[in-house]
């Protein structure tokens, strides 16, 4: 055999050592990524069996194990995706890519993991003992301040679960699987679903955790003004004040909660504070001086809250003589229909001899401080004392609600934020700024697009929104060029003259994008009037409806240049803001564009299409957002 015909088998019989090492490599550096990924995937199962029964610190400690494998594992599979020669083949690059990242985001929901379940343990190990059973009657001040210190805890926390999160999400969104595995991509889109779904849940708690430090300094220490507000007598940010009251906090506890009759903060300080009111109460309530009981005539509940606490500090400092105000930290309005639920949730409750449920709460108690406070040798000065004592046995009764029962508690109040039944106004500027975002702070709301903003304001017509229904019907269209707005306010009175009902009078205002302008109006008592307010254009006028009428007020506006110039983008968008405490209200859309519409979404509104046309009807329960593409 020749000198070079040796070579030559030299050559082979090397380069086939080379590939047998070469593969042999890759086979241990393949068994060796599924050993312990399997190891990796079975510590992490163990993990979540002892997680779900409560055993936090053996719990961490399987998902740390689990964490190491996959780290393992992980560093296994790169010597497989960087292989000189093969990794440069589209489908062995694909398939390596998509192990590695696999692994990787097996190793950083550990760690989320690990991290989530060291912070239960040192929650565990700190708290009050016997919680999960407790009452919020049966908590002690130590165990609270317990409570509220560990919330002050959560937002670091939150901040690292967060961009392991983004990261995971990431690493996973590069797992696809080429022909021969493909089968594994249906559990990837499973871990996808489940990661959107954490994601969802986190999103869902997110507002509350990010406030948690916040809310623990304000709930350990605070003090609030309530403000009651009746919406049978609907006024801008919920109905009239006819009470307000305190809560005053100490260690998370409540130390004070008390109501008192709107009139005996006003009558007493009538001599003493003499503010001017708004000329609309001046002219059709005939009120010469300005108090608590109407200081909420602005819609924007952050100005209402300020002007409420401004009144009540002014005149409690007129009363007594003093010259320094009492600390407000807060301001919260209620409207019956959030003791209605609780009602609801609590079952009845009996005071005297009356018993209230969630079904004949309001108008039980209106007879008994309208009507029949006689009857229980209670003076007209008083007749509103027993408000107190339906707060007292209401108080009671939630807090001696099961733990198990709180997320319940939380639902009812979380619906009644969303539907303005309740408004909140803090000091404190974080807050604050987070109750906007949340849309909870019932402030006059910007939009980019096209908007509506309809403001009742019943004016000495008793407890008549009880009885009148109200249909809304707004409509867009463009004539002779001009996009306009037609909207049609009707007001039909079912009631009659009696103790609690009788003509129907409410001074309304209509809040339009900023530079529309008023073309014709119908059916106002006198001319509307067309100003700006809150950055809107703001078109109002005084109603007046008989019982067992109808009346309809009509008010047709050419749009703002920005909703012009919206529409001239092939787009159109309309926020219909609620007024806190409307009830019995229909509202009805139709809206007319250029063009066939391609797509049309509101979260809140169901909508139909034909054609250029978009149409929808709602009860108006809360703020809903309409977009349009055509």
């Amino acid at each position: 055999m020749s000198v070079s015909r040796r070579l030559f088998w030299l050559v082979i019989i090397g380069c086939l050592l080379i590939i047998v090492i070469d593969g042999c490599r890759l086979t241990r550096a393949a068994w060796l990524t599924y050993q312990s990924g399997l190891a990796g995937k079975q510590s992490l199962e163990q993990g979540w069996q002892l997680a779900k029964a409560g055993e936090w610190l053996p719990a961490q400690t399987a998902v740390q194990q689990a964490q190491q494998s996959f780290l393992a594992a992980r560093d296994h599979s790169q010597i497989l995706a960087k292989h000189w020669l093969l990794s440069r083949i589209g489908w062995y690059h694909q398939q390596t890519n998509s192990v590695y990242n696999l692994l990787k985001s097996a190793e950083l929901a550990c760690q989320t993991a690990v991290d989530v379940l060291a912070q239960a343990e040192q929650w565990q190990s700190n708290w009050p003992s016997g919680l999960t059973a407790a009452s919020l009657e049966n908590l002690t001040p130590s165990s609270t301040t317990q409570i509220l210190s560990q919330m002050q805890g959560i937002q670091p926390l939150l901040l690292k679960t967060l961009a392991n999160l983004h990261e995971l999400e990431s690493s996973l969104n590069q797992v696809n699987f080429a022909a021969g595995l493909t089968k594994l991509n249906a559990p990837v889109g499973e871990l996808r679903q489940a990661l959107q779904d954490g994601k969802a849940l986190l999103a869902e708690h997110l507002p509350w955790l990010q406030l948690a430090p916040y809310l623990a300094g304000q709930v350990s220490d605070g003090r609030f003004l309530l403000i009651l507000q009746n919406n049978d007598e609907l006024r801008p940010t919920g109905g009239f004040i006819g009470n307000y009251g305190l809560l005053e906090l100490h260690n998370g506890q409540v130390v004070n909660l008390e109501a008192h009759d709107s009139y005996h903060l006003d009558m007493p300080a009538q001599d003493y504070f003499k503010p001017a009111p708004p000329a609309e109460l001046n002219k059709y309530l005939g009120v010469k001086q300005w108090f608590l009981r109407d200081a909420n005539w602005s819609p924007d509940f952050p100005t209402t809250a300020r002007q409420v606490r401004y009144f009540y500090q002014e005149q409690t400092k007129a009363i007594n003589k003093t010259a320094t105000a009492e600390r407000i930290d807060g301001v919260i309005a209620i409207t019956p229909a959030i003791v209605e639920d609780l009602l609801g949730l609590v079952g009845p409750i009996t005071v005297e001899d009356q018993t209230y449920n969630q079904q004949n709460f309001v108008e039980l108690l209106q007879y008994r401080v309208e009507m029949s406070y006689d009857n229980y040798g209670v003076t007209s000065w008083n007749r509103k004392a027993v408000i107190n004592d339906v707060i007292r046995e209401l108080e009671k009764r939630l807090l001696a609600l099961p733990a198990s029962r709180w997320t319940e508690v939380a639902r009812i109040v979380t619906k009644n934020l969303e539907r303005k039944n309740i408004l909140l106004y803090s000091d404190n500027q974080a807050v604050q700024q987070w109750l906007v975002q949340q849309n909870w702070a019932g402030q006059a709301r910007s939009a980019d697009g096209d908007y509506l903003w309809v403001i009742d304001a019943n004016l000495a017509a008793f407890k008549t929104d009880a009885v009148v229904d109200k249909q809304i019907n707004y409509r867009l269209y463009q004539s002779d060029g001009q996009w306009l707005a037609e909207l049609r306010l009707i007001y039909k009175h079912n009631g009659g003259f009696d103790w609690r009902t009788t003509r129907y009078q409410t001074y309304t205002r209509v809040y339009a994008p900023l530079g529309s302008q008023l073309i014709s109006q119908a059916g106002y008592k006198d001319a509307a009037t067309t100003t700006q307010e809150l950055g809107k254009t703001v078109f109002g006028g005084f109603i007046v409806v008989e019982p067992k009428k109808t009346k309809e007020i009509k008010l047709v506006y050419r749009l703002s240049d920005s909703v012009v110039k919206l529409l001239e983008q092939n787009r159109y968008e309309l926020l219909l803001q609620k007024q806190p405490g409307r009830q019995r209200t229909s509202l009805s859309l139709e809206l007319n564009l250029p063009r066939s519409v391609q797509r049309a979404y509101s979260e809140q509104l169901p909508l139909n299409i034909k054609n250029s046309q978009v149409s929808g009807q709602s009860g108006w329960l809360e703020d809903s957002q309409v977009t349009v593409n055509f």
